[in-house]
């Protein structure tokens, strides 16, 4: 069966398709490592760790997006996390409830040091991954044969 020629709107059809760009966009998220933010100047207390104000604070993205409180089983390759299959394994939609709340219970304005221009001039981006060789194979689907040898 050929499926003819593919357009946009027949790729909206496939779920699985997009739970795997979906799955591969978490662990090789092509966003920077980490941004950096400064702890407010009073600090911060996390469990029994103090952290004094005004200091500069970088924590990867790879840290949360395999973080098993929002993806269950986060360091796994799993698609079916975001086509329904397997609910259970994406609890990240608490997020949107937090950012949410967050915007309907206050004004989020400019700190008194915001500086647009020197934002832009200052951010850097930064590559962290260094990936081992991955040998593929593209074998031509035969007819009838939806698996690969």
């Amino acid at each position: 069966m050929r499926y003819g020629e593919l357009r946009v709107e027949l790729t909206r059809k496939l779920p699985y398709l997009n739970g795997v760009l979906n799955e591969g966009l978490r662990l090789g998220n092509p966003a920077p490592i980490r941004v950096p933010v400064n702890t407010a100047p009073g600090g911060l207390q996390f469990g029994e760790t103090y952290v004094p104000g005004n200091v500069e604070l970088k924590v990867p993205f790879r840290v949360n997006l395999k973080d098993s409180r929002w993806f269950p089983k986060g360091d796994r390759f799993n698609p079916e996390r975001w086509t329904g299959e397997m609910p259970e394994l994406l609890v990240t939609n608490e997020s949107k409830i937090l950012i949410a709340k967050t915007v309907h219970e206050f004004n989020i304005l400019p700190g008194d040091q915001y500086d647009e221009d020197k934002f832009v001039q200052g951010t850097k981006e930064y590559m962290g991954a260094l990936l081992p060789s991955l040998y593929l194979k593209y074998v031509p689907r035969v007819e009838g044969n939806r698996k690969s040898s």
